[in-house]
């Protein structure tokens, strides 16, 4: 069942994420391990309106070599800043994380 990006966007509200506004209607938010940030994710809407979501980490050593998911790097963490772009497989939203903001590929 999907839901549409301003619910989906409220109910992470409610469970205690703290996003910062990136412009272009997405949303990002510092992913951590043991209070470490570690990748920023980006929620946006789909062309239809629904939730979804991307991210990229920078720091991936938590796993094993052989299951090691694509690494971005941290070029600035304040303002978040990441290389190279990121790629939502699931709706095909494209752009990079520059200082902060999203901008569109």
């Amino acid at each position: 069942m999907s839901i549409s990006f301003t619910e989906g966007l409220a109910n992470e509200r409610k469970a205690g994420a703290e996003h910062f506004d990136m412009g272009h209607n997405h949303y990002g938010y510092l992913i951590k391990q043991d209070g470490t940030p570690i990748g920023v994710g980006v929620l946006h809407a789909t062309p239809t309106g629904e939730f979804c979501g991307a991210s990229a980490l920078w720091d991936v050593s938590m796993y094993a070599p052989e299951h090691r998911p694509p690494c971005w790097t941290l070029n600035s963490l304040e303002p978040v800043d990441v290389s190279p772009s990121l790629l939502c497989l699931r709706c095909g939203d494209h752009g990079f994380v520059k200082q902060g903001r999203w901008v569109p590929a």
